[in-house]
């Protein structure tokens, strides 16, 4: 992962969000793995590196990786 590529949510009540990588490997307090992530509106989200799938196997949750 690196910043500029999008991450496509795979929530069915979110079909089409779709978030730019904005930075990789963030640590949060707690010590976890974190990418800062925005939308088109220019929302920042936090993400646990951990719910970012990059295998393209079918899910309901978390977010599939888009290499742009």
């Amino acid at each position: 992962m690196k910043p500029g590529d999008r991450l496509h949510d795979n929530d069915p009540r979110m079909k089409s969000r779709v978030l730019t990588i904005v930075a990789c490997g963030v640590r949060t307090e707690h010590g976890l793995l974190d990418v800062r992530a925005k939308d088109r509106s220019g929302r920042e989200f936090s993400i646990l590196a951990r719910r970012i799938h990059t295998d393209g196997k079918p899910r309901r949750g978390g977010f599939d990786l888009e290499v742009v």
